[in-house]
């Protein structure tokens, strides 16, 4: 199963009580995901995009020009988390490495990043040979797509000079 989500930036206005959740955010959301992200990805509202966009070309600038008290972060490029796909839709790129600022290196949770990337291009070949053998045609489109991402963000210099170098997977 392949899922697909999107974000919408408006509020949210929610009740925890029988797990029921409700806003102009939930509604806007919901239609994205229903009728807009048809790969598996996180869909962006395209205003929310934008904010983010803008906040991230303030802190990208931060990064290359840190003050004196901010010294570790000197050299450091900002992935790039929202990215606009080929139909238009922004999406949140779930393969960029996020720097951890610590002297071993990129690590989430204890895990380095080169160990985490082999793990999912290993579980994305796998996904892929059982979606060819299971002949359907829609789940074969969207796993394609989303190796197509996986193989687009671990070929860049900037992820083979910073995290290692991994062969893409064949589609």
């Amino acid at each position: 199963m392949v899922c697909c989500a999107a974000v919408a930036s408006s509020r949210i206005a929610f009740t925890i009580g029988d797990g029921v959740v409700f806003g102009p955010a939930l509604v806007r959301a919901y239609g994205l995901e229903n009728r807009v992200a048809s790969y598996p990805r996180i869909v962006v509202e395209d205003t929310f995009a934008q904010r983010y966009l803008t906040w991230e070309k303030e802190l990208q600038q931060y990064v290359q020009t840190p003050p004196a008290t901010a010294g570790v972060l000197t050299g450091l490029s900002y992935p790039k988390l929202v990215k606009r796909d080929s139909d238009g839709c922004y999406f949140v790129d779930l393969f960029v490495p996020i720097p951890d600022v610590v002297p071993n290196g990129w690590n989430l949770d204890g895990v380095r990043w080169p160990e985490r990337f082999r793990c999912v291009r290993s579980r994305l070949a796998s996904r892929l040979a059982e979606t060819v053998s299971g002949g359907r045609p829609d789940h074969l489109a969207k796993i394609r797509w989303l190796i197509a991402r996986f193989n687009e963000s671990i070929t860049t210099a900037e992820f083979r000079r910073r995290v290692c170098n991994i062969e893409p997977i064949a589609i």
